[in-house]
């Protein structure tokens, strides 16, 4: 039992389903140890591949806080030149500006896990569904 599970474990995202153990069994039983098969690896992502990607994924995230940057600074420009009205302003457009790159945030993370999938595990060939539809 204890063999068993161990390799099950080491044969990837589908671990431990009764076909997986059932396999890994059959394998324990005729050799005492059958190696798992070796991860692919991939190259590491860099900072400027992987910043290139989040901004293409999400493009508004990262103008959102380039407007609360610019609030910010304005509203301390402001502050220096003793401007209380365009200060005060400035800062409260900093808040919204916040505010709404926090709303895009959430909203791009409620986007991606949402799925429109009936079944996530399954794969479904739309070809053959349009054939049957027609027939």
């Amino acid at each position: 039992m204890g063999t068993t599970q161990s390799i099950a474990r080491t044969e990837g995202p589908t671990a431990g389903t009764a076909t997986n153990a059932a396999v890994a069994h059959e394998a324990s039983a005729s050799e005492p140890y059958a190696p798992a098969p070796m991860p692919r690896l991939r190259r590491a992502e860099t900072f400027e591949e992987k910043l290139y990607r989040k901004f293409s994924e999400e493009p508004l995230v990262p103008i959102g806080c380039l407007a609360t940057a610019y609030c910010l600074g304005a509203g301390i420009r402001s502050f220096y030149r003793r401007d209380t009205h365009n200060q005060q302003k400035m800062m409260r457009l900093r808040v919204a500006a916040q505010f709404g790159t926090l709303m895009i945030f959430i909203g791009y993370a409620g986007w991606n896990a949402f799925s429109f999938q009936a079944m996530p595990g399954m794969i479904v060939d739309e070809s053959k569904e349009k054939e049957e539809v027609r027939k």
